[in-house]
């Protein structure tokens, strides 16, 4: 079984060496890390030469998350693809712990776990409101899921900017995959100024998201009744 790692990157030339490095030092090697440098106007492509031949760098102009995502996943060779995004962190035995939730539960095809969210270092006497203890939802950078997924009509909304990861999970829940939540903590998500969730846009886009989805649930229920 072969695991490739996956990360779309723009601007966090502070950050991708510690996401990179995450995933280099795990207890169990995923077999290729892709970053995509999305039109990046900071250092982040030479920080990435860096690594050598340790990952493969795909360089383009910007075209958003979600065309990153599609490209490096069309790219890869593995069974399985493992997501981080470039400002976040993997536990360092995410992927071992989620290979022994594969072979314990093969009827699954996604599998994710916990989160524990942090402040950057870098910021001192911050004012950011957020969960500590660790979080139970569906997270992108905890997410391996089976490659044939994809593959089979499964790939990002490339219209989307924010909700990628929100919008790919409906996508698998109408196809009836499974989904595998472990209760362990997998990974941990930054905190810091100029992040997608920092942005004035995100929680307006993620909450048109959720009442979409509302809505559509409404409307199929009274299709059906």
């Amino acid at each position: 079984m072969k695991i490739s790692a996956v990360i779309p990157a723009y601007n966090c030339e502070n950050y991708i060496t510690e996401a990179i490095n995450s995933i280099i030092n795990q207890t169990v090697k995923v077999d290729e890390i892709i970053v995509v440098n999305d039109g990046s106007t900071d250092s982040t492509l030479q920080v990435l030469k860096a690594f050598g031949n340790q990952i493969t760098v795909v360089d383009q102009l910007n075209k958003g998350i979600c065309k990153s995502l599609n490209l490096a996943i069309k790219l890869s060779k593995g069974d399985y693809i493992a997501f981080l995004d470039a400002d976040d962190i993997w536990e360092f035995d995410k992927i071992e712990n989620q290979l022994m939730d594969i072979e314990k539960n093969p009827e699954y095809s996604i599998f994710v776990g916990a989160i524990r969210q942090f402040v950057s270092p870098e910021i001192i006497n911050h004012t950011y409101v957020f969960k500590e203890y660790p979080q139970k939802s569906y997270t992108k950078i905890t997410c391996l899921a089976s490659r044939k997924l994809f593959l089979n009509d499964g790939w990002f909304k490339e219209e989307e900017r924010f909700n990628d990861f929100f919008e790919w999970i409906a996508l698998m829940k109408s196809k009836n995959e499974k989904i595998y939540f472990s209760e362990k903590i997998l990974g941990q998500r930054r905190i810091r100024p100029n992040s997608h969730s920092q942005s004035e846009e995100y929680y307006p886009s993620l909450l048109k998201f959720l009442k979409n989805r509302i809505d559509s649930k409404r409307k199929n229920e009274q299709n059906i009744g």
